[in-house]
């Protein structure tokens, strides 16, 4: 193997050395100035500027490639060329591009125009530097960074999405608080033990950047001295200052220079991962398993933990936001369905063949599929080019574009089936991020496709699985020709929750405050994030069940479901959905499915094909064309399968559901919609709005 190894301990001894540097000259030479520059407020000393820095420092062996690195480096930049420094200089980009404005003479040593951070915006002011005294800030920590990289103002972060709040989510990140009590030499408050010292201090993880091995390995540091005085990990730990984009190590590349582990990568697990079982618990039992990667990335080796492309310049930043260092979410969704290993498309399903899956069951080729909704391009699925033992995941850069949080942004989405009483495929818009979850939860298959013939009697009669979306849109079930025009099937305003657009003055049932319309509008974001992801939840289990509410549910649900009996408006909590409005969704299911499987009906003996008890549930409804054409028992059957698959039916599109069922059960029932049923089971039929008068006939 042929590894880059980035020579900067050089740079640590530079800065070690220059808060010598000015007091061990004993010149009775003038300060360099440059008086054009003016002076630091804080200090009272004059700006050099850099030209002077570079002057002197490019002439020591001990600084040169520091002073080289920074001239290559992203704090000198042809900005200027592409905007023009007075452009940058009236709209504020100076203050950070060009704090003191020394960007002329740094212009004629790289022979073009550009703007510049120079040398003092970091060190201090050094016009007395030279034969007088120490430079002021030879080591310059996180704050210094955070004079720029802080908060960022909104017409920058188009360009750097991932640049805002870094000093203060470092601050508050476990990186800033890596010294602990665990650290010091037994006795100190100050001096770290060297084998602690190389994750958990700034001095230590330079000095100790080439160990790494297990528990013996790691003890035997401590035969080195302790690190005295250390600092925490911060900016300088991983980045070259004078060169931000160089990391602690290099990209590591084969004998064809072929990266085989980037700089990124080797970076963040020099720590996060040891190549051999240091952190194992059989060989390191205090070892800190959240800190470490190898039991969820990779589980050891078996090729059954999350993928990681290690060439890969974003390895880590695609999922984590590596200067906060917050796990929050990504433990959220580690625990749910997007991130669950035993869910997941591997080989053993199919991956590189299956192509009809690819697109919901695998990162990959669910990222090119939204990556060609917005580029208007056509998606094609990337088959063989999916394979390897580990599974794939729905992970982060799915849906984000980047580790700030950012969505992509496919538009509305086009499904896989007609649309009701159209040969066209229905469009689905749940406005920007809820389209990202409709992509592959609105359902494969229609009712309206078994009528034009698509999902044929000849299929199985099944919507595919979890397909909310097509309900809460009312776009996907069976849909009979009612004889009663005023049997309509109705759809719900919960379609239209994180819609900025839609006008709530018209909600039939109370009047919403502007206050109330805002919540409900939300981020704008579409009704699945505005219940699935509400503010105040663990947004990335994507339940809409909280514990962060007295009721178990969004705030969001309030503003329209009051405590108004007068009006039919009930409080709903978590626990009456579950024990009451459940039960009721669930036991309609049950009396369809005991129709079918009652033997003094006709749907058993060869017009379904029943395999094996419960193949309802597992497999969908087949029927035997040989015995009946019927689609509208197939339609039925459809509907029983595509609730039995929506779980959140009953909540999701309540009406639809209920009119669906309540129309299956009336076709079964009677060979025809009449609008009357009769059903049996009291907790069914009370969901489907029965009473004494009136019993089994839908109301809306």
């Amino acid at each position: 193997m042929k590894m880059k190894h980035l020579q900067w301990v050089a740079g640590l001894m530079l800065l070690t050395l220059l808060a010598a540097c000015g007091s061990n000259r004993n010149s009775d030479g003038p300060s360099v100035t440059s008086p054009e520059l003016g002076t630091d407020p804080t200090t009272g000393n004059r700006y050099a500027g850099s030209a002077a820095c570079i002057d002197c420092h490019e002439s020591f062996s001990w600084s040169s490639k520091e002073v080289s690195a920074y001239l290559d480096g992203i704090h000198v930049v042809n900005h200027a060329t592409s905007y023009g420094y007075d452009y940058m200089l009236e709209n504020g980009c100076a203050e950070c591009h060009d704090p003191i404005g020394d960007s002329a003479t740094l212009s004629e040593i790289k022979g073009e125009d550009v703007v510049a951070m120079g040398c003092e915006n970091c060190h201090g002011a050094g016009g007395e530097h030279y034969g007088v005294g120490p430079i002021p800030t030879p080591t310059p920590g996180p704050e210094a960074c955070g004079s720029c990289h802080s908060t960022l103002p909104e017409n920058h972060l188009t360009y750097h999405p991932e640049a805002d709040t870094i000093l203060e989510e470092y601050l508050s990140s476990p990186h800033a608080a890596s010294i602990n009590d665990h650290t010091y030499v037994e006795g100190s408050d100050s001096d770290v033990r060297a084998r602690c010292s190389k994750c958990h201090t700034d001095e230590g993880g330079k000095l100790f950047v080439s160990i790494q091995g297990d528990s013996d390995t790691m003890h035997a540091l401590d035969g080195n001295p302790a690190i005295s005085d250390a600092s925490p990990v911060q900016c300088r730990t991983c980045h070259n200052p004078h060169s931000p984009t160089e990391l602690l190590l290099e990209d590591l590349e084969d004998s064809s220079g072929t990266v085989t582990a980037s700089a990124e990568y080797r970076t963040c697990t020099n720590c996060h991962q040891s190549a051999t079982a240091y952190h194992d618990p059989a060989t390191n039992p205090y070892g800190a398993l959240g800190e470490i990667i190898t039991d969820t990335h990779f589980d050891n080796g078996k090729g059954t933990g999350y993928n990681i492309d290690p060439a890969s310049e974003r390895a880590c930043r695609d999922c984590h936001n590596v200067h906060s260092a917050d796990n929050s979410i990504n433990n959220q969704w580690a625990a749910s369905g997007h991130g669950d290993l035993t869910a997941a498309f591997t080989d053993a399903h199919g991956a590189p063949t299956n192509t009809a899956c690819q697109d919901c069951h695998s990162a990959t080729a669910a990222t090119m599929l939204f990556e060609a909704y917005e580029s208007g391009e056509d998606y094609t699925a990337p088959g063989s080019e999916i394979s390897g033992p580990a599974p794939e995941v729905i992970y982060c850069t799915v849906c984000h574009k980047d580790n700030a949080g950012n969505l992509r942004a496919p538009g509305a989405i086009t499904t896989h089936y007609h649309a009701v009483d159209s040969d066209d495929y229905a469009v689905i818009d749940g406005v920007n991020g809820s389209n990202l979850c409709l992509a592959c939860h609105a359902g494969k298959r229609s009712g309206e496709d078994i009528k034009d013939g698509i999902n044929a009697i000849t299929s199985r009669v099944s919507s595919h699985y979890l397909p909310a979306g097509g309900v809460l849109f009312g776009q996907i079930g069976y849909h009979f020709d009612h004889l009663d025009a005023s049997l309509a099937y109705t759809a719900t305003k919960h379609a239209q929750l994180g819609d900025p657009n839609y006008d709530w003055a018209d909600y039939p049932y109370k009047t919403l405050s502007a206050e109330q319309t805002g919540a409900i509008q939300g981020s704008g974001n579409g009704p699945c994030v505005a219940c699935h992801m509400a503010e105040g939840t663990d947004s990335h289990l994507y339940s809409a069940f909280t514990d962060n509410t007295d009721l178990g549910l969004p705030d969001l649900c309030y503003n329209c479901h009051s405590n108004d009996p007068a009006a039919g408006h009930y409080f709903k909590s978590k626990e009456k959905l579950e024990t009451e409005t459940k039960v009721g969704y669930l036991a309609a299911l049950s009396a369809i499915e005991g129709m079918m499987a009652d033997p003094t009906q006709n749907y058993t003996s060869g017009v379904l094909s029943i395999g094996s008890s419960g193949q309802f549930q597992r497999d969908g409804l087949n029927l035997d064309p040989t015995v009946t054409a019927d689609v509208d028992l197939a339609g039925a059957l459809f509907n029983y399968k595509l609730f039995l698959d929506e779980h959140g039916g009953y909540v999701h599109n309540r009406y639809y559901a209920k009119q669906l069922l309540f129309d299956s059960i009336d076709y079964l029932q009677n060979g025809s919609i009449t609008g009357n049923i009769t059903v049996n089971d009291a907790t069914a039929a009370a969901w489907l709005d029965g009473d004494s008068d009136t019993a089994g006939i839908q109301r809306k």
